[in-house]
C-alpha cells in the first residue's frame, strides 16, 4: 500500500471565476495511491475528482472510496467530477459512480460532471444521472461552470 494522501487546501481572500481557479498554479493536484486511477485537486472553493481509464467494478470502487474520504475530509461547497480522461464505463462502475455522487449530494452544495465523452454522456442521460449532476461540455465549460 502507497503512503495516505494528505489534502491541500489553499485559501484565497477573493473568490475568481472557477475557469481560473482550474488553471490557478496554486491548485495542488494529488494522486490518491501509486496504483489508483483517480486523482483529486484542491482550491479554496471546490473539490475535482479526476478518475481515468476504465471505469469498472475495481476502479469504481476506488473512486467511491476516495470520493467518500474526500467529503468527509473537506468542506468545499462545489464538486467537480472531471472525466476528460474516463475511456469507458461499464455497469458496475456506473452504480459506484451514482453511489459516490449520492453520498457527495449529502455534503455538497453542487456537484458538475465536466467533460464526459460522449459515448459516457450518452449512458449518463438514458440513466438519468444528468439530472441529478449538471453536465458541462468542455467547449461551453467556461460559460456553464459558476462564477465564485
Amino acid at each position: 500500500m502507497g503512503h495516505p494522501t494528505k489534502a491541500i487546501h489553499r485559501s484565497t481572500q477573493e473568490s475568481a471565476p472557477l475557469e481560473k481557479v482550474l488553471k490557478a498554479p496554486e491548485l495542488a493536484e494529488l494522486p490518491l495511491r501509486p496504483d489508483s486511477s483517480v486523482s483529486r485537486r484542491y482550491s479554496s472553493v471546490i473539490t475535482i475528482i479526476v478518475p481515468s481509464g476504465m471505469m469498472d467494478a475495481e476502479s469504481g470502487a476506488v473512486l467511491k472510496e476516495q470520493l467518500t474520504s474526500t467529503m468527509a475530509a473537506v468542506t468545499e461547497p462545489e464538486l467537480i467530477i472531471d472525466m476528460s480522461r474516463v475511456e469507458s464505463l461499464d455497469n458496475a462502475g456506473l452504480v459506484d459512480l451514482m453511489q459516490a455522487i449520492n453520498t457527495a449530494r449529502a455534503r455538497t452544495k453542487s456537484i458538475y460532471i465536466l467533460r464526459a465523452p460522449p459515448s459516457i454522456q450518452i449512458v449518463f442521460e438514458l440513466t438519468q444521472l444528468d439530472r441529478v449532476c449538471m453536465m458541462i461540455d468542455s467547449s461551453l465549460a467556461a460559460s456553464q461552470l459558476p462564477q465564485f
